[in-house]
């Protein structure tokens, strides 16, 4: 395992925490109650990830052995960001299910990209809202906020999996930042920084991240017109940075490297590598 140590000071928080943040896991678990098709996926989608990660380790085996971690190191809260599943099949659920009882801790759980799309069909809107009701036991509220206080900490999740941000979203976060608590951001997908933009490129060779300026897109490639932001999506880009004395730390995975980036001088966006690879990142929150 590689487990990153992140020590931020946040004045005012009630007593040192210690959050664990996991994404990105791609578990692959499928068995004959799905179609053929899903069934092949799974098997190819498990050897693509294990071939990758360099040890000849299976995204299920990883992921175990983070189970057995948070066991013995007992974090005061779990932190998901999406494509924990790499697809909606029963077993995939049920898995994630029987891990969030072995967990034993409060568990912050927002969707990526991969958790509600089946590989057959279009991560479109339409599918998200087929497949999201799978996920009511994990999720809050309306499935795109989940807001928890922890130790004088407000914990805000906001689901950007289709690269775009909402106006309930927007509302969500001012309604949060007005009981003056300091804020931590939870996204699947990482917000554009430029110091961000040379290894996202040179991994994906498109620009994944939330809040693209134009001149990063070619309308022309086949997923770039997805990435285009909307207005809403702008304005938290914004509304984030203008608010970098609340807000401490921003959060996200999604483009399966480690990251570290200003977002302004005293904000920053941490980015956790893929769990499939054995990552996590710990984050230690110390009163100043």
């Amino acid at each position: 395992m590689r487990i990153e140590q992140t020590k931020i000071i946040v004045p005012n928080i009630t007593k040192t925490t210690r959050l664990l943040h996991i994404t990105d896991a791609h578990l692959c678990y499928v068995d004959s109650r799905e179609e053929a098709r899903l069934q092949k996926h799974g098997v190819r989608r498990r050897a693509n990830f294990t071939a990758e990660n360099g040890r000849g380790v299976s995204p299920e085996e990883a992921f175990t052995a983070l189970l057995s971690y948070i066991q013995k190191s007992k974090p005061d809260g779990i932190v998901m960001t999406g494509d924990i599943i790499d697809f909606p099949s029963r077993k995939n659920l049920e898995y994630l299910g029987e891990a969030f009882r072995q967990m034993r801790v409060p568990v912050f759980y927002m969707v990526g990209n991969h958790d509600y799309a089946p590989p057959y069909e279009e991560e479109s809107l339409e599918t998200k809202r087929k497949y999201l009701p799978l996920f009511r036991r994990f999720l809050s509220g309306d499935f795109t906020v989940d807001v928890k206080e922890m130790n004088g900490l407000m914990l805000v999740g906001l689901d950007n999996s289709r690269n775009q941000f909402s106006e309930e979203q927007l509302r969500a976060l001012e309604e949060a930042a007005a009981k003056q608590l300091p804020m931590l951001l939870f996204f699947h997908v990482p917000l554009f920084v430029e110091s961000l933009l040379p290894d996202v490129l040179g991994k994906w060779k498109s620009p994944l991240m939330c809040g693209c300026p134009m001149q990063c897109l070619d309308l022309s490639h086949p997923y770039h017109p997805f990435l285009v932001p909307e207005g809403t999506t702008l304005r938290i880009c914004d509304w984030i940075r203008a608010h970098d004395a609340q807000v401490k730390a921003v959060v996200a995975g999604h483009i399966h490297m480690s990251h570290e980036d200003a977002l302004t001088p005293r904000l920053n966006q941490y980015v956790t590598n893929a769990a499939y690879y054995g990552a996590a990142r710990e984050f230690v929150l110390a009163p100043a």
